[in-house]
């Protein structure tokens, strides 16, 4: 029996060896959306604070104990949430947030364990017209802000500038704005002890540069802009962490027409910086980033994209790279799944982090290699140079679809195990979604591939086989509920069977046969052969319209999606299909 908000699938909650299975939690109702914001933070006890905006675009705070709070109580006006920081208090968490009404402002709420707000959101950068890149820390009794506004200091001055506030969590004293430098992306990094290096790009200078400051912990002020790399185009992919007393930054350029990852390391504070770059990732169209990094020199970039820019270009794929020294030397960048699945499915999302034990990475992803998105890991036991455990799915609910977003707090370790968090979405419409939180040891892995492997799809044709000539049986007996029933779901879920009816009944078909069966995984390509006829009928123009009996030849796309095989609805007049593998 399934528990409300519970997966179908158990995920079990050891570290060393699989224990009595306890289901994933739900943390959110059907409210999201499938690209919602949304952030997870722990206050010093490790409790966990997950902040979000719903389908209203209101923004909620979840508490350690399922209540949730609404931290925009005032309904009395017109209000445009965007944007979203969070940080952990000892007993509760902090918020940053944007809103456009009635003017652009910027406000800082928290709440502690009772769920009980410590004061009013306080507006702390109105006057800088704030956009909705946001950071914000905590280091000792102070809340660090950081964002970028759009609020012009004179007519001849930059648009975009970089702004930094601190808060007195003990005096609630706010510090004055600081206006730190132009750019547009506001990036920072920190140690321990509370020092930040901000990073932007200044994108009005000449030549154009990614520039840093440093504040030192304790210091009033940040030290003088640096220059970190001359940069003339930038992607958003912009990033910065630190691994013992090296600071870095990397980001994706577009330099001489193809884009770039690259980066710059300082071991000075920010003084200077020396400059790399990964040459086997050139003209890799990078869509997302997750980072990992200890303070022993680990350091793990995951990434997602797809090589260069032409109209049929290849699945998107992930690729890790890895040190081990600090950043003084890198992998090559190499994709964790097989090639054969990688040419044919795409993988979007990695997120990456460093386990409790020595040399334990865990690597995870969204893969659409089963049509319906889920989540993959694989696991290391060397710091990524080789996986005991590789291309894992994690189990899942039947007929929903389980995504990942390398969002703040998505996945942390506790207690020694993993913590994840996935969007869920309960239908293939993929309209609305909730949060999941899913927890499982690195011994688990081991039985969520014995799971996966029970539940493969079928290599034998033959089941294929009499679902093509239902198909075409329906198809020739004017059966149309009967063929839209036998469409793959993200079609139906998008088109409503009288919406498909409307479509159909012009051309009648014949003497259907299958020529020939290809099954590759949850994909199989049909071909068949039919013959199509179109009675006389008058149209709208008054002429009339007939064809006469013509045999065609069809490849079809049919997908395993768990208990049978579907047809891959497309619409070759239109170029339109609904499945995103």
């Amino acid at each position: 029996m399934l528990i409300a908000g519970a997966l179908l699938l158990p995920f079990a909650l050891a570290a060393e060896t699989p224990s009595s299975p306890t289901p994933a939690v739900a943390l959110t109702p059907y409210t999201l959306t499938w690209d919602t914001s949304w952030q997870q933070r722990l206050d010093a006890t490790g409790q966990s604070w997950l902040g979000y905006y719903d389908q209203s675009r209101m923004l909620r705070l979840r508490r350690p104990e399922g209540e949730v709070t609404t931290m925009l109580p005032d309904t009395e006006r017109s209000q445009a949430p965007s944007g979203l920081a969070m940080t952990g208090l000892d007993a509760g968490a902090a918020v940053l947030w944007r809103d456009k009404f009635p003017v652009k402002g910027l406000y800082l709420g928290r709440l502690d364990e009772a769920g009980e707000s410590s004061a009013a959101p306080l507006k702390i950068g109105d006057e800088t017209e704030p956009l909705a890149r946001l950071e914000l820390a905590r280091f000792g009794s102070r809340l660090h802000a950081l964002w970028y506004g759009e609020k012009k200091s004179a007519p001849d001055q930059p648009q975009y500038n970089l702004y930094y506030r601190a808060f007195d969590l003990e005096s609630s004293a706010l510090t004055p704005i600081e206006t730190l430098m132009p750019g547009i992306y506001p990036v920072w990094a920190s140690n321990p002890q509370g020092g930040l290096m901000v990073f932007s790009w200044l994108y009005n200078e000449s030549p154009r540069r990614i520039a840093a400051r440093f504040r030192p912990a304790g210091a009033e002020a940040f030290g003088e802009t640096v220059t970190v790399a001359e940069v003339g185009e930038i992607t958003p992919i912009f990033n910065a962490f630190r691994s013992g007393e090296r600071w870095f930054a990397v980001w994706v350029s577009e330099r001489e027409g193809a884009w770039q990852l690259e980066g710059a390391r300082s071991d000075d504070e920010g003084k200077t910086w020396t400059a790399f770059t990964f040459e086997d990732l050139r003209d890799f169209d990078i869509g997302s980033i997750s980072i990992a990094a200890n303070d022993a020199g680990t350091i793990l970039i995951a990434v997602d994209g797809q090589p260069g820019r032409a109209v049929n270009r290849p699945k998107s794929d992930v690729r890790l790279i890895r040190s081990t020294d600090r950043g003084e030397t890198w992998s090559a960048a190499r994709s964790p799944r097989p090639a054969e699945i990688a040419a044919g499915y795409g993988a979007r999302n990695p997120i990456v982090a460093i386990g409790p034990e020595d040399g334990q990475v865990l690597l995870m992803w969204e893969d659409w290699r089963e049509i319906r998105v889920r989540p993959y890991a694989s696991l290391s036991l060397d710091h990524g140079e080789t996986w005991t455990q590789q291309n894992v799915p994690l189990p899942f609910e039947p007929n929903t679809n389980l995504g990942l977003r390398a969002n703040p707090g998505a996945l942390d370790v506790r207690d020694g195990r993993f913590h994840l968090i996935l969007l869920q979405s309960p239908d293939d419409a993929v309209q609305s979604a909730r949060l999941v939180e899913a927890s499982f040891g690195a011994a688990d892995l081991a039985e969520f591939a014995r799971i996966a492997a029970e539940h493969a799809p079928p290599s034998s044709d033959e089941g294929l086989r009499e679902r093509v000539m239902a198909y075409w049986k329906a198809m020739m007996e004017d059966d149309y509920s009967a063929s839209y029933a036998l469409f793959d779901p993200f079609f139906r879920g998008r088109n409503e069977l009288m919406m498909y009816l409307r479509q159909l009944g012009r051309i009648k078909y014949s003497d259907a046969a299958i020529d020939a069966v290809k099954i590759d995984g949850w994909r199989a390509e049909v071909k068949t052969r039919v013959t199509a006829t179109i009675p006389p009928f008058t149209s709208k123009t008054g002429e009339v319209v007939s064809r006469p009996p013509r045999e065609v030849e069809l490849t079809e796309v049919w997908l395993w999606m768990g208990d049978n095989w579907y047809r891959e609805y497309y619409s070759e007049a239109n170029d339109v299909k609904y499945t995103r593998y």
